[in-house]
């Protein structure tokens, strides 16, 4: 029963009266959390006085003229200033696990730190997390928290070693009378010695002590994943992790294009010839043709685009749509449709290519003068479409896959499917010969 109850205290038969427990005591009630309704209507008081000062003297230092200062000046302001962040983070982290062991978020009505750093704070779900998670380090690591807390531990470090020596990994260590101080002052002396960069080394060489036998096997490709994320302009976004052997065979195959792709004067980053790389790979794949059948149909690159955007050597920006929905400039299709092999193609009222039995009896002529007709109508691109609704296009396989968004003849192709023939509608909608509509239909290959 705590000291600030509102009941009476319970009585024994005998009389006697238990003695109250002080607040935050082990059998005592928990403070009853605030309402919704209550933390909304509380303020927010001003920081303690040492706080206010630390952050008076730090809008003074925002202040500061840069523009006269040296090199040498601004690499110890860095300096100074990168000492200040650790400082104000590890005292931040101290503060959030603090909090946390005390139930300081019910005063604001909220069941954690977490949720109360992403309210009140402006936090991420992520940021929140790595704060409660270095202050619980902290906490289980004195000789590392002395060095924090004088501003030689950085934010990343505390996170590098809670995801390595995790507060199990501690417990069993301690369980098994292992002396930890020892190991805290070898993670300490790590950061702050000659060799920060060997802080996972070490970390994990700990742990491995502690638990020689390691985590429970398990597969290692049960980690993998790739997230392709497309954006509204069609590129893409890519987010992905690989075990060990999986990223070796990655990173050997990519290396290997970027490599070769090298040569005098090339600029790019690493990065840049990596994602080159990628893409080179998968033309190399799309190109062999070994690729299973996707759909029905072999894996290609696929476009829609106007005869006359695709001529254009200017360049016509959003008009070509890719298969996946995406637009892209008419210099996109060009690239692609360089080594495209072209094939007339011409297609009848149900959107489904003519046989050639079907376009020699429409093209069959019952007299010269009908026969002139029909031989232009056959070759001229700009011709007037068959009767029956059939319309005359182009159709190309090579690296792309272009079909008209208008009346005008179609152009079209495929990347991986040489030599074949790809039959596609205009997005437009177009007219029998007796004027009646024909409703568009989707692209076919």
């Amino acid at each position: 029963m705590g000291l600030d109850s509102g009941t009476p205290p319970r009585t024994t038969p005998s009389g006697w009266v238990p003695e109250a427990l002080p607040p935050g005591a082990l059998g005592a009630d928990r403070a009853p959390a605030s309402s919704s309704v209550a933390a909304a209507r509380r303020l927010p008081e001003p920081p303690p006085d040492d706080v206010a000062a630390v952050i008076d003297a730090l809008l003074t230092a925002v202040d500061a003229e840069l523009s006269s200062a040296t090199s040498a000046q601004l690499l110890d302001r860095a300096r100074g200033l990168a000492r200040a962040q650790n400082l104000i983070t590890t005292e931040l982290a101290r503060v959030v696990a603090h909090a946390e062991t005390h139930e300081a978020a019910s005063a604001d009505g909220l069941t954690g730190m977490r949720p109360w750093l992403r309210g009140h704070v402006g936090a991420t779900g992520p940021e929140a997390a790595a704060v409660l998670a270095a202050g619980r380090v902290l906490e289980r690591m004195p000789v590392l928290a002395a060095a924090a807390a004088e501003g030689a531990v950085s934010h990343g470090q505390l996170g590098v070693i809670g995801r390595i020596l995790t507060a199990d990994v501690w417990a069993t260590g301690e369980a098994a009378g292992m002396d930890m101080t020892a190991a805290d002052q070898a993670v300490t002396d790590t950061i702050t010695g000659d060799h920060p960069r060997t802080l996972t080394q070490v970390c994990q060489r700990i742990a491995d002590l502690i638990d020689p036998d390691g985590p429970a096997p398990a597969d290692p490709t049960a980690g993998r994943f790739l997230r392709i994320t497309r954006r509204a302009d069609g590129s893409r976004t890519i987010r992905g992790s690989l075990d060990a052997a999986g990223g070796e065979k990655a990173e050997a195959a990519l290396e290997s294009i970027a490599a070769s792709s090298r040569c005098d004067g090339d600029l790019r980053t690493s990065e840049q010839r990596s994602a080159d790389a990628l893409v080179q790979l998968a033309d190399l794949q799309l190109a062999a043709g070994n690729l299973p059948v996707l759909r029905k149909v072999k894996p290609q690159l696929t476009a829609l685009i106007q005869l006359e955007d695709l001529a254009d050597p200017t360049g016509v920006a959003a008009a070509a749509t890719l298969g996946s929905g995406a637009t892209a400039s008419s210099l996109v299709a060009r690239q692609a449709a360089c080594d495209a092999d072209i094939a007339r193609i011409v297609l009848g009222p149900d959107s489904l290519p003519w046989t050639s039995a079907e376009l020699s009896a429409w093209s069959r002529p019952t007299s010269a003068e009908p026969r002139k007709s029909a031989t232009a109508a056959a070759s001229s691109p700009a011709a007037t479409p068959p009767p029956g609704g059939a319309t005359p296009t182009t159709s190309s396989t090579g690296s792309t896959a272009a079909t008209p968004r208008s009346t005008t003849p179609l152009c079209s192709a495929n990347a991986t499917t040489p030599r074949s023939t790809t039959a596609s509608r205009s997005a437009g909608t177009r007219a029998r010969a007796d004027g009646a509509p024909i409703a568009p239909t989707a692209p076919r290959s």
